[in-house]
This record gives structure tokens, C-alpha cells and sequence, in this order.
């Protein structure tokens, strides 16, 4: 196989596959590419905001499909251990619709870096503090990562 950069013969690497670039070149090609992927990787500072918020878009979503489906089927809303029948439900499913939509919107935000979005990521995190054990961890970690790349 010939090398990518310079056109000359390269030889095999692991596993007897060839190498795309040669001995010369390779050096040159490896710090280019760890060099894209940290510049890439610096959008992504708030991962831990990324994550949480796309986490409580899922949840959110997720009751309101429960939600949806016990207004259709009272079987249903017993199966889920859902009390709620009839217009609950739908009220219910609007509110987790909205919350869902609230949180895909932040994550947007928080991609862009929006001050607000992350403002927002915080103070819901503060709020997550309060659900002992497992809300503690999450808020504090988010919470940590938020402050340790936040410019105030």
C-alpha cells in the first residue's frame, strides 16, 4: 500500500494489515490527529451538563409516554401503577412533554455555551441535591464540572 502523504510503500502494521501512512509520515499524521480531536473535545467542556440534561430529556419523556398510554387504556395505567385516567393523564403528559422539550432546548444551549442554559443546568442541579443518595452525586458532580469551566 502506498502512503497517504508522500506516495511511498508503507509496511504492515498489527495484524499484517498495511499501514495508510509511512515511517516518515506517520509522526506528522498522529499529532495532527490528536491535535483535531482536542480541539473538537474543547466544545464539548460541559459534558457532565450534556449528559444530566439529556438524561432528565429521557426520563421526561418516557412519562409521558406513560402517560399517554394510560389515558388510552385503563389496563395500562395499571400495569404502570398509574392512578391517573382520563384528563390527569393528559395534564400530566403535557407538563412532561413541556419539561422533556425544556430540557432538549438546554442541552442545545448548552452546546452553544449560552450563559442562560447553563444557569439553568446549575440551579436544577442544586435542586437534584436534595434526592439523597443518588441526586447528591449526580447534582455534585455536574455542579463541579459546571463551576471548574464556567467563566463568571
Amino acid at each position: 500500500m502506498q502512503c497517504k502523504s508522500c506516495g511511498a510503500e508503507t509496511v504492515e502494521g498489527w495484524g499484517g494489515t498495511p499501514m495508510e501512512f509511512c515511517k516518515e509520515c506517520e509522526p506528522n499524521q498522529s499529532g495532527v490527529a490528536v491535535s483535531e480531536n482536542l480541539k473538537s473535545g474543547s466544545k464539548d467542556k460541559f459534558h457532565a451538563a450534556i449528559v444530566f440534561n439529556k438524561l432528565l430529556f429521557g426520563i421526561y419523556l418516557l412519562v409521558t409516554l406513560m402517560l399517554l398510554a394510560s389515558f388510552f387504556s385503563d389496563g395500562v395505567a395499571e400495569s404502570i401503577g398509574s392512578g391517573m385516567t382520563d384528563y390527569d393523564a393528559i395534564k400530566g403528559a403535557l407538563i412532561g412533554g413541556l419539561m422533556a422539550l425544556l430540557h432538549y432546548v438546554v442541552v442545545l444551549g448548552i452546546k452553544k455555551e449560552k450563559p442562560l442554559a447553563v444557569a439553568f443546568t446549575l440551579l436544577v442541579s442544586f435542586l437534584c441535591l436534595l434526592w439523597f443518595p443518588i441526586g447528591t452525586v449526580v447534582g455534585g458532580v455536574v455542579i463541579y464540572s459546571i463551576v471548574k469551566n464556567w467563566r463568571f
